[in-house]
């Protein structure tokens, strides 16, 4: 008879076990999807399946630590032999009924688009497809630009008001949906945001999140009037080169599969397209 264990941090023995299945199911399915890091071990909010004390599954809220987030994005794997069995929906059930009692009514199972197994189970389990994502890597490191007229201060914690309305302008979202993460992310070791400003003018933002050699690029916005100026490649460029010269193993980022203005701009950059990711949204009811 298994059990399922939550908890929002994995001890050494629990984080060997996650990144030990991670990568036999990554491997026996050819993906790219669920790497576990030492950082992220301290964080997230996780639901694990045991059996005979062998960790069988696990479903897991990488980025979302905190109760009450809005939106969490959930991973969900099975260890291949143990498949079809319900482990997967004994864990989705688990976090529904948890997350339920904050308030949240849905989150967004993440499955690798060409995954046909994990997209027949978000279907299977009533997933409604929300969006879609495309990850990018950089094959090649941008020039330049001729003209720089833009510069980037990195934010400190006393910048977090700051940063949190220039991404509401820039997202057309509310502050709320940013302030609070910005006040747990911005002190954390793996990440970094930056303020981009025309003199003295904040025009736009971007952040690095480092996990293992991996980093990627995130909350990447120039606001509405400031755009049509080329002040989004002079931004993506000063960070790109930046972290090449600080020899990372991969730069990624991920971007909304419709969103043409900035898959032209990253290819232009020297970004390539490496795989895409489909958002479920299932009903913490029912």
């Amino acid at each position: 008879m298994g059990r399922i264990l939550e908890s929002f941090a994995f001890s050494d023995a629990q984080f060997e076990d996650v990144r030990k299945l991670a990568e036999a199911c990554n491997q026996y399915d050819s993906l790219d999807y669920l790497h576990p890091t030492k950082e992220r071990a301290l964080h997230g909010h996780h639901f694990q399946f045991y059996e005979d004390e062998t960790l069988r599954g696990i479903l897991t809220f990488p980025f979302d630590g905190r109760r009450g987030d809005p939106d969490p994005e959930a991973y969900v794997i099975v260890e291949p032999k143990h498949r079809r069995k319900g482990i997967g929906r004994l864990l989705v059930n688990a976090a529904k009924e948890s997350i339920r009692e904050t308030g949240t009514q849905e989150f967004l199972l993440v499955s690798e688009a060409k995954s046909a197994t994990g997209t027949a189970f978000a279907k299977a389990i009533g997933g409604v497809l929300s969006r879609s994502e495309i990850r990018m890597r950089l094959m090649q490191g941008p020039t330049r630009s001729a003209e720089e007229t833009i510069h980037l201060r990195q934010a400190k914690v006393g910048d977090a008001d700051l940063l949190a309305r220039v991404l509401a302008r820039a997202f057309e979202s509310p502050v709320e949906a940013h302030l609070d993460r910005l006040k747990r992310d911005i002190p954390s070791p793996i990440y970094r945001f930056y303020m981009a400003y025309s003199g003295d003018e904040p025009v736009g933002c971007i952040g690095v999140v480092a996990e293992d050699r991996r980093v990627y690029l995130v909350a990447f916005g120039v606001l509405a009037e400031y755009r049509g100026r080329g002040f989004g490649r002079q931004i993506l460029t000063q960070i790109v080169n930046g972290l090449v010269s600080e020899n990372w193993d991969e730069i990624l980022i991920e971007l909304d599969a419709s969103n043409r203005v900035a898959l032209s701009l990253y290819g232009s950059c020297g970004f390539r397209e490496t795989t895409s990711y489909n958002y479920y949204a299932i009903k913490t009811s029912g």
